[in-house]
């Protein structure tokens, strides 16, 4: 879900088709699998709307040395 602001400060809501998420005896593939999916939408609003990215959560708190 995404909040994108239009023209004449309308605002649009944007609904995704919920992400499938795989559960296998894998875990470990199946949250690499499901993170990839949950980027795939994410990547494809902000594609979409540019200009209104805005990230406040500190996604990659650890950095490589």
């Amino acid at each position: 879900m995404a909040i994108a602001r239009e023209r004449d400060n309308k605002y649009k809501i944007i609904v995704k088709e919920p992400i499938e998420l795989t559960f296998s005896d894998d875990k470990e593939k199946d949250i690499i699998q499901t993170t990839q999916e949950y980027t795939k939408v994410l990547e494809s609003v902000i594609r979409e709307y540019p200009s209104q990215w805005l990230w406040m959560h500190d996604r990659w708190k650890s950095k490589p040395n």
